[in-house]
Order: structure tokens, then C-alpha cells, then sequence
């Protein structure tokens, strides 16, 4: 009963313990701004990290609620064909599960050497735009 009551009160302090450091390094941003421009850099990457981490948390947590809300019905209900855009977001969160060891499909592969060469071209073009 103890564990089950402990690890509720973790996965309560998550999101807020990523809220702080979200308000801790906007803050710090506010203050040192015109200090040097790698801090920046650091602080807006940490901003988006605990940013990221406070949605998936928040996410986790609502999937779970609504996974025992439904009922048997809704459960074996069979939808229509799921579209291209929801097909692509299922194999972009297939390729980075934590257990997964990498693309297993073609089109996975695709996909995958497809957001490498953008991150690598995003982070190129905003090396241009801070120059």
C-alpha cells in the first residue's frame, strides 16, 4: 500500500520538479541575457528540454486516465483507416521508444534518415541566421 501511495507522489512531483527548472532557466535567461551568447544557447536548450519533458509527463499521465475510463465496447470498437500523418507520428514514436534498437521497417528507415538530415539542416541553417 505504501509503495503504491509513493510512487503516485513521484510521478506528481515530475512535472512539477520540470516546471521549476523551466521557471529557473527563463528566469536566469531574463537576468543574464546580454552576458555571453552560449549561455543563451544553454538556457533556451534547458527551457525546451523541461518544456518537452512537462508535455510528455502530462501526456503519459492523461493516457493512462483514459485507458481505464474505457469500456469493453470501446475497447474492441474497430475505427476507420488511420491517415498518412498519423501513420508517420506512429513510426517516428516507434523508432525512439526507449526499447526499440532502431527503424525495422523500410519506411521507417526513411523516415528516420529523413529527420536526421533535417535536425542536421535546422541546426545548419540557424548557424547561418546567428552568424
Amino acid at each position: 500500500m505504501q509503495s503504491g501511495q509513493s510512487t503516485r507522489g513521484e510521478k506528481n512531483r515530475k512535472p512539477n520538479r520540470w516546471v521549476i527548472v523551466l521557471c529557473a532557466s527563463l528566469l536566469v535567461l531574463a537576468v543574464f541575457w546580454s552576458v555571453e551568447p552560449l549561455l543563451v544557447y544553454l538556457l533556451l536548450a534547458l527551457a525546451a528540454f523541461s518544456l518537452f519533458k512537462i508535455l510528455q509527463l502530462q501526456q503519459t499521465t492523461e493516457s493512462s486516465q483514459s485507458r481505464t475510463n474505457q469500456s469493453s465496447l470501446e475497447r474492441s470498437y474497430e475505427s476507420i483507416k488511420p491517415s498518412q500523418t498519423w501513420l508517420f507520428w506512429q513510426d517516428v514514436k516507434e523508432i525512439f521508444r526507449k526499447d526499440a534498437t532502431g527503424p525495422k521497417t523500410p519506411q521507417q528507415a526513411k523516415i528516420f534518415v529523413a529527420l536526421v538530415a533535417g535536425f542536421i539542416g535546422f541546426i545548419f541553417m540557424i548557424t547561418i541566421l546567428a552568424a
